[in-house]
């Protein structure tokens, strides 16, 4: 697996009549090839995302 310790948190959701947003954080480690172009170097992310 790509991303073994994948984790996904919501920190927020709004909603209204025609959308929905949501504000996430995405962590894990990286640990195999990624669409085929992004080799593994065991590294550590973080990403957030509105």
């Amino acid at each position: 697996m790509h991303f073994p310790d994948l984790h996904y948190e919501e920190l927020e959701s709004i909603a209204s009549d025609k959308k929905v947003v949501s504000i996430v954080t995405v962590t894990g480690k990286h640990t195999g090839s990624f669409f085929g172009s992004f080799y593994h170097h065991g590294t550590k992310f973080h990403i957030n995302r509105r």
